[in-house]
């Protein structure tokens, strides 16, 4: 929370580009992936195949987010 407009503007702009994802289509993806692929999981969640393997195998959940604790 900043008080300078040109950071705020700036980080508001930030948070904008990024695509997120909730914590149940994480949780869904490694339920999936326990009998398929990660590409296949991918496939069936519309999801790019690169951040499912990342989710998967980089242990990268930058962009998951647990709506239920912003509320």
């Amino acid at each position: 929370n900043f008080n300078i407009k040109r950071k705020k503007y700036k980080l508001e702009e930030i948070l904008k580009s990024y695509t997120v994802y909730p914590v149940s289509m994480y949780k869904e993806a490694k339920l999936l992936h326990k009998s398929m692929g990660y590409r296949k999981v991918a496939q069936k969640l519309g999801l790019n195949p690169g951040i499912t393997y990342g989710w998967l195998f980089k242990n990268n959940k930058k962009q998951i987010v647990n709506w239920g604790k912003l509320k």
